[in-house]
């Protein structure tokens, strides 16, 4: 399907769909993960066990996304919406079961595995399935719908830190299940786009074994793994102000409900530059955006160390917008459109797993043990750390490059090439 066989009333409607399931996903996200550390620190666990359970999730999102992506890439026949909508049922499961957990670290690694295996695998479909409507020509603006999960990501910091001051962290659960189960009706009722021809599954099976391990990969698409790597150590940088922000809020005078404001201000500044991401490519080279945002994530870390006072802090938080306000939108689009088609939807996953996945995983491994022993500045100074090797990285793998389409496919036995890309990253010298 083509852009010119899709109705205006088609793409608008895409649209709207993709902004409330993109609406959805950021309200349950926050619920689950934005007062985790606090619930499990009323529940007694030290930093180190609350570092280790955030891990487990973080190991179980690594492990379910790839399965869940191979699994959507065999059976196109599968709307993803449908595995989506399954993910996020069995998190509200473990939600319902974090409501009986009292101090039993087992129980609690069992409920955070589940937490990783469903609802954080969901991320890299959910984008997938923005960018499958947009490749089948619904038009659908990742950038737009992005930003308003930011807005609402930002209502939720608000709205949930005032209940927890009230009500007490509890009130995340009953919250979590309300807002999934509107991700879950947002998702079954989403348009279904039209599934991959199937002169693309010939060209996948075709290079089976031409792909099949890391090496090969690695070699056809070298930008793209640039990216992928880079990603990860700016995602560990981003864990260590994320995750521990109760830490670095109270180590300036501020309450739990100041952590929901801090929260709510870089989700806030990010709306603007995540709507503009689409115009920014249109005007400047990719990699030149993705290596300027890198930089700035190494601005933030370091800013955040010399915020002396909460207002000073909540001040560093416009610094999102070059950093990952700029970073996310760019770097789910240069994975739509430096992989073939057939592979897209495991590009997602491969860019979840190593940034949302990987990067927290190794930010939450190294912050949850600095802050037992040793002042909040340690677990900034790591966050510093991160995001110099990351954009060094990103600088490394990407900058001079002119072409980031993957290289081409073996022949296969009919004589003739698999179907090729068209390198749609061309634009504009900035």
């Amino acid at each position: 399907m083509t852009s010119s066989s899709v109705s205006l009333r088609d793409g608008k409607k895409a649209n709207l769909q993709f902004v409330g399931l993109q609406c959805a996903f950021w309200l349950a996200f926050f619920c689950q993960n934005g007062y985790a550390f606090v619930f499990l620190e009323e529940r007694g666990f030290s930093k180190t066990q609350i570092g280790a359970f955030l891990t487990l999730q973080a190991i179980a999102s690594i492990i379910a996304q790839p399965l869940f992506s191979s699994f959507a890439e065999k059976h196109r026949r599968i709307p993803l919406k449908r595995i989506i909508a399954l993910q996020v049922l069995i998190s509200i499961g473990a939600m319902i079961g974090l409501s009986f957990l009292q101090s039993s670290a087992i129980f609690a690694a069992v409920i955070f595995l589940l937490f990783g295996a469903s609802f954080h695998a969901t991320f890299s479909l959910v984008n997938a399935i923005g960018m499958q409507l947009g490749n089948a020509g619904y038009g659908v603006n990742y950038g737009v719908a992005r930003g308003f999960g930011s807005f609402s990501f930002a209502v939720a910091g608000i709205v949930v830190g005032r209940l927890v001051l009230i009500l007490g962290v509890r009130v995340i659960i009953p919250a979590f299940i309300l807002c999934a189960a509107a991700m879950i009706v947002f998702t079954l009722f989403m348009i279904t786009p039209p599934p991959i021809p199937d002169e693309i599954p010939r060209a996948v099976s075709v290079r089976k074994a031409y792909l099949s391990g890391a090496i090969d990969f690695i070699r056809t698409h070298r930008a793209f793994t640039g990216l992928g790597i880079a990603t990860c150590f700016l995602m560990a940088s981003h864990a260590c102000l994320n995750t521990f922000i109760p830490d670095i809020v109270g180590s300036v005078g501020g309450n739990t409900a100041d952590q929901g404001i801090t929260r709510s201000i870089a989700a806030f500044v990010e709306l603007p530059i995540m709507v503009a991401g689409g115009f920014l490519i249109s005007r400047f080279k990719i990699h030149r955006i993705l290596i300027f945002s890198s930089i700035f994530f190494i601005v933030k870390s370091v800013a955040t160390i010399f915020a002396g006072s909460l207002g000073l802090l909540f001040a560093v938080q416009i610094l999102q917008i070059p950093a990952y306000g700029l970073f996310f939108p760019v770097s789910v689009l240069f994975a739509n459109m430096s992989t073939r088609e057939g592979e897209r939807v495991r590009a997602q996953a491969i860019l979840n797993v190593l940034g949302m996945g990987v990067g927290y995983l190794i930010g939450n491994m190294v912050g949850g043990p600095l802050l037992d022993r040793f002042p909040t500045i340690s677990v900034l100074l790591a966050s510093t750390v991160f995001a110099v090797l990351g954009s060094a990285v990103m600088i490394g793998a990407l900058a001079g490059s002119k072409d980031y389409s993957p290289s081409p496919l073996p022949i296969n036995d009919s004589g003739s090439n698999s179907p090729s890309v068209k390198n749609v990253t061309q634009s504009s010298e900035s």
